[in-house]
C-alpha cells in the first residue's frame, strides 16, 4: 500500500505542476489579450481624435475662407455697348437683391450680347434683353420674385424689371423709364395696377443714347405687333464693370 502512494506521489506533483504552468500560460495569453486589446483600443481612440481633429481643422478652414472671400458688391455697376452708343448702369442689390442677381447672372453668362431693344415707346420706357436678332425669344432661367414697392420709385433713367401679367414671372427682359412713371409703382387701391414694377437700378451714363434709342421709328416688325423699332437696336455686349470699391 505505501508503496503505491509512493508511486503515485510524482504523477500527483506533475498534474500539479502541469495545471499550475497551464494557470501560467492563460494568464500571460489574458495578459495579452488585455494588452492587445489596449493597444487597440488605444489606436482606435487616437483614429478618433486625429479624425476630430482633421474635421475641425476643416471647418476652421471653411470659416477662414468664408471671412476672405468678398461680399457682394451694393452696387455693381453694367456697361450695355449698343448699336446707337453705350450706356452705363448702376445696381441696387439693398432695395432689390434678387433682381441684381438676376440680372448680373445673365449679364456673366453672355445672355445680353446680340439681343434686340425691341420695344421702344417715347415718353414712356425702351424695353429689350429677351429676343435675339432673329426675332426669336431667348431661353431663361426661371422666373423671380417681385420686388416691387421697395422703396425705389419708376422714374425717369431708373432701370426695371419687364413681367408678364403674374407678378412674379420677370425673367431677363428689362426697361429703362424715359419719364416719371410713377403708375408703374404699386398701387393697391387701383385694380389691376396692385403689384406694380420692381426698380433694381438706374443709369448713371449715357442718358442721351436711351434718348437716342427712344426716338428712333417703331412700328409692327415680325412677331411685335407695335412699338419695335423699324431698324434693329441692338445691344452688342453687356459687361460687369470693376468694382467701385477695388483697391
Amino acid at each position: 500500500m505505501l508503496r503505491l502512494l509512493v508511486c503515485r506521489l510524482p504523477q500527483a506533483a506533475n498534474s500539479r505542476r502541469q495545471a499550475q504552468d497551464r494557470a501560467q500560460e492563460q494568464a500571460q495569453v489574458s495578459a495579452s489579450n488585455r494588452g492587445t486589446a489596449t493597444t487597440s483600443a488605444g489606436r482606435s481612440h487616437a483614429h478618433r481624435l486625429l479624425r476630430a481633429c482633421t474635421l475641425f481643422g476643416l471647418g476652421i478652414a471653411v470659416s477662414a475662407c468664408s471671412l476672405l472671400a468678398p461680399a457682394p458688391e451694393p452696387t455693381p455697376r453694367v456697361l450695355l455697348q449698343t448699336s446707337l452708343g453705350d450706356i452705363r448702369v448702376q445696381l441696387d442689390r439693398a432695395h432689390a437683391p434678387h433682381s441684381v442677381d438676376n440680372f448680373v447672372r445673365y449679364v456673366r453668362e453672355g445672355h445680353y450680347d446680340g439681343t434686340l431693344m425691341h420695344r421702344v415707346v417715347a415718353g414712356f420706357v425702351i424695353q429689350g434683353g429677351g429676343y435675339d436678332l432673329a426675332q426669336n425669344e431667348k431661353p431663361s432661367h426661371a422666373p423671380i420674385v417681385l420686388e416691387a414697392g421697395n422703396g425705389v420709385s419708376n422714374l425717369r433713367g431708373t432701370l426695371g424689371m419687364a413681367r408678364d401679367e403674374a407678378p412674379n414671372s420677370a425673367t431677363s427682359e428689362f426697361y429703362i423709364n424715359l419719364a416719371d412713371n410713377l403708375k408703374l409703382d404699386p398701387h393697391p387701391e387701383i385694380p389691376g395696377r396692385e403689384h406694380g414694377y420692381a426698380v433694381f437700378g438706374r443709369v448713371i451714363d449715357g442718358m442721351d443714347v436711351v434718348d437716342r434709342i427712344a426716338a428712333v421709328p417703331t412700328g409692327p416688325v415680325g412677331p411685335f405687333e407695335r412699338d419695335a423699332p423699324l431698324s434693329p437696336v441692338v445691344i452688342l455686349h453687356a459687361s460687369l464693370l470693376p468694382r467701385a470699391d477695388a483697391q
